[in-house]
């Protein structure tokens, strides 16, 4: 057995190699159907005028691919203004914490109701595509966001 430990956007991400276990430790996770396991993580790393990109991945189910939903301020149904699969490779994070393909970045082109010269509070949140009360808020939400028309 082999222990890492490692920090990750902030957070100790202690990876248990030979037993298939990942602890990531300070992370808001929001389920309400299971007890308070840590499955979902991921980062919400730029945001601008053009673009919003980070990644997520569930460490249940490595390789599956997770929804990603663009909030402008409270997290409702009502505020959602774009969503994406994490299915991008990235070799950082397939390097650093998973043994598949990476596939768990993410882009969001900033959609045009943004650019209207007001400043918006951008959240992006990780929806488990199977369990789909299993969400996550990625770290580095909200950004604030000021485009021009």
């Amino acid at each position: 057995m082999k222990l890492i430990f490692t920090f990750f956007g902030g957070f100790l991400v202690i990876c248990i190699i030979a037993a298939t276990v990942f602890v990531v430790t300070n992370r808001n996770v929001v389920n309400s159907n299971k007890a308070s396991t840590i499955t979902l993580a991921g980062e919400f790393e730029i945001l601008n005028c053009q673009i919003a990109k980070g990644w997520s991945w569930n460490s249940d189910l490595p390789g599956a691919s997770i929804n990603i939903e663009m909030y402008d301020g409270v997290i409702t149904d009502k505020t959602m203004v774009q969503s994406v699969v994490a299915n991008i490779t990235r070799k950082d994070i397939a390097n650093l914490i998973t043994s598949d393909d990476g596939k768990h970045g993410f882009e969001i082109t900033t959609p045009a109701s943004l650019k209207d010269s007001k400043t918006h509070k951008i959240s992006i949140i990780a929806r488990d595509i199977i369990d789909k009360t299993m969400v996550q808020v990625l770290t580095g939400s909200p950004k604030e966001l000021n485009c021009k028309k």
